[in-house]
């Protein structure tokens, strides 16, 4: 499903992509799966910043050795 969507442009711009024969929505449509693709990416890495800082409080040497530990332990 599509929805339409609109914005202004000066009028000189306008006239230019048609005279060059510039496809508008396709443009607008690129640019903005581009713009979209590149906040979820941003969106994504500071999450995953987020993760890892947690994690990395969390899982020290001396906890994950210990972990280890009791798992040997349990054979």
């Amino acid at each position: 499903m599509s929805v339409t969507i609109s914005a202004k442009v000066p009028k000189q711009l306008k006239q230019k992509a048609k005279l060059y024969g510039v496809r508008i929505s396709e443009v607008v449509r690129k640019a903005l799966q581009q713009e979209v693709n590149r906040v979820e990416q941003k969106s994504l890495e500071e999450g995953l910043d987020n993760v890892s800082s947690m994690l990395r409080d969390t899982l020290t040497r001396e906890y994950i050795a210990k972990i280890i530990r009791s798992s040997r332990d349990e054979r």
